[in-house]
């Protein structure tokens, strides 16, 4: 069985909303460790449901934090549904450091391997596709904190797709 790296950032990890989506019986999603993306990005909250942006421009904003996964293709599929793949955001292959820890979800005082050397993967990471100039001037952050006032799907009433698509053609 062949398995795809996958670096999640925001509502998917550990302790985050929609992280039962990596746990279900919808194909496998085996944790590796965590990891830091090796080049900058712009990352953001943003939207009216507060959903968190990695926005495509690289080398712009900070090193995100997050969680490198082996997926099958079944989870592969799930995760693109999710996440909107390929309408709304792109998949990108990008280089992450593993890392052993971080003192606090938001610290840039990150552990590398117990063997102070890199160890490096590459992983897909979603990134926001288009429609996303009135996102670049948001507050840029690395880690997605556990407070964030995401609003889940299940709890934004019918009609939460048209408010998306108002809100400049699907930022959620």
């Amino acid at each position: 069985m062949s398995y795809t790296k996958v670096f999640v950032y925001g509502t998917l990890r550990k302790n985050r909303p929609n992280h039962h989506v990596l746990n279900s019986n919808n194909g496998i999603a085996n944790f590796v460790s965590l990891g830091r993306t090796r080049i900058s990005f712009p990352f953001v909250i943003g939207g009216p449901y507060n959903t968190p942006f990695v926005l495509p421009l690289k080398n712009k904003g900070n090193r995100i934090f997050g969680e490198i996964y082996n997926v099958d293709d079944e989870m592969l599929a799930v995760l693109d549904d999710l996440e909107g793949y390929p309408n709304y955001y792109d998949r990108w292959l990008i280089e992450v450091t593993k890392v052993d820890s971080v003192d606090t979800d938001d610290s840039d005082d990150i552990q590398i391997n117990k063997n102070d050397v890199e160890d490096i993967d590459e992983c897909f990471i979603y990134v926001k596709k288009n429609n996303f100039d009135h996102l670049i001037n948001l507050d840029y952050i690395s880690s997605y904190p556990l407070e964030n006032g995401y609003i889940p799907r299940e709890k934004r009433g019918e009609n939460w797709k048209e408010k998306v698509l108002i809100n400049q053609s699907g930022n959620e």
